[in-house]
């Protein structure tokens, strides 16, 4: 089982590094060696190949993506207990982000309408969900930051 997921990770792992060693060698060969400032002339020349590249990122990305949740899955399977845990912190998070949304407000800010939001219409909704994401980040850091703090102090009590 690890080796499987061994030599997943590096062949997965080779496909980026190749994709990012490809990608820059064409945009080094486009340019005139004064690749930063006609950057954006190769990029435009190379269009094309840059699209395939990102097709490729993505198709990368989407297996990563679809091996990760898989050995995941397969993990909860062959190791239950292991997995108790993973399901607790879930749990959490999902509980973080429950208050998060029930904390969050609807109100818009008429001084940021009228200010910043010419160009986006911003809505109830999307205030709200806005406000839940500030709340869970506001939330998960103080979390983070108890848990530095609470292993500083058990080491400093351990000795």
């Amino acid at each position: 089982m690890r080796d499987t997921i061994n030599i997943a990770s590096k062949v997965l792992t080779g496909v980026i590094i190749a994709f990012a060693v490809i990608l820059t060698g064409v945009l080094i060969a486009r340019s005139d060696g004064d690749m930063a400032r006609n950057i954006g002339q190769a990029i435009n020349e190379i269009g094309i190949t840059l699209n395939m590249f990102m097709i490729g990122t993505y198709i990368v990305a989407g297996l990563t993506l679809v091996l990760v949740i898989g050995f995941s899955v397969l993990n909860i399977f062959v190791n239950p207990k292991a997995a108790v845990n993973a399901l607790i912190g879930i749990g959490v998070l999902v509980v973080i982000i429950l208050v998060s949304f029930i904390a969050a407000s609807p109100n818009i800010d008429p001084e940021f309408v009228r200010h910043v939001a010419d160009n986006v219409e911003v809505t109830d909704r999307l205030s709200r969900q806005v406000g839940a994401g500030l709340i869970a980040t506001y939330i998960l850091a103080g979390l983070a930051v108890a848990a530095i703090l609470f292993s500083w102090v058990s080491k400093l009590i351990k000795g």
